[in-house]
């Protein structure tokens, strides 16, 4: 991990996850805004059609950010694990955030394949209708589908551990 290289990549995937994890807030918030907390996600009576619909445009606005960001994350992630996978024994923090991190990664892109439908959807197909199939299909039942709520809790955990483990470096066999 002495090289420049090595060293750019790690701070690429710093910066890019980031972003996208302080983005991922941002978008659960906006989300998760529209709907009453209960077993089965009831929107919100008191907000109009076109509120609700410029929630949807900010989550899909803060959407190409953040996948982005993952993006840049996940690519630099891969070429350093190429760089240093002799040196990851030593330090354990480091490969159990990598390990951690392509974990959560599926779920992840899934949520990226979502987000690029409704993106699309919204700003070249011109959806303005709140009610459209494709916002049931890749923004509500996001929300509602409790396997995906469930995996993307998962993947939340994971990446808050990533960040404990790289404060607080765990299992390093070096000195």
């Amino acid at each position: 991990m002495e090289t420049k290289f090595a060293k750019i990549l790690m701070t690429l995937a710093i910066c890019g996850f980031m972003v996208w994890f302080g983005g991922s807030f941002l978008r659960s918030a906006i989300a998760y805004d529209l709907f009453i907390p209960t077993e089965n996600f009831q929107l919100k009576d008191s907000y109009s059609d076109v509120i609700r619909m410029h929630s949807v445009y900010m989550f899909s606005t803060l959407a190409a950010y953040t996948n982005i960001s993952y993006g840049i994350s996940l690519v630099s992630v891969l070429i350093f694990i190429l760089l240093v996978r002799k040196e990851l024994k030593a330090k354990g923090w480091l490969f159990m955030s990598i390990l951690l991190f392509l974990l959560a990664s599926p779920i992840e892109i899934i949520k990226i394949y979502y987000d690029a439908k409704l993106s699309w959807a919204i700003y070249y197909d011109n959806v303005r209708d709140f009610y459209n199939p494709i916002i049931s299909e890749y923004f509500i039942e996001r929300f509602k589908n409790i396997t995906m709520n469930t995996m993307s809790s998962l993947s939340l955990l994971a990446n808050f551990t990533i960040i404990f483990f790289m404060i607080w470096k765990p299992l390093d066999k070096s000195n």
